[in-house]
């Protein structure tokens, strides 16, 4: 599960391979989960939660958020 907290990510906890992501956004504003690669993106609707399938290849996969927030992360995928 990846927490969006306060204008960043938290808990981007390792997944295995082609399961499915639950994103809980906490904040009070919406953001998304958008893979640097381009392999994955869901938008997550403020106070909210949304999943994605994580990729189906092991790796470390770094995000951001579109839009300009400032916010990275790296999904580990095993």
């Amino acid at each position: 599960m990846i927490h969006i907290e306060s204008g960043a990510y938290r808990d981007a906890a390792p997944v295995p391979a082609g399961s499915m992501v639950t994103v809980m956004n906490m904040d009070s504003a919406a953001y998304t989960v958008t893979s640097d690669d381009g392999s994955f993106t869901v938008k997550v609707p403020a106070g909210a939660m949304a999943t994605f399938k994580a990729p189906g290849k092991p790796g470390s996969y770094p995000f951001h958020s579109d839009g300009g927030a400032g916010m990275h992360g790296v999904l580990t995928v095993r």
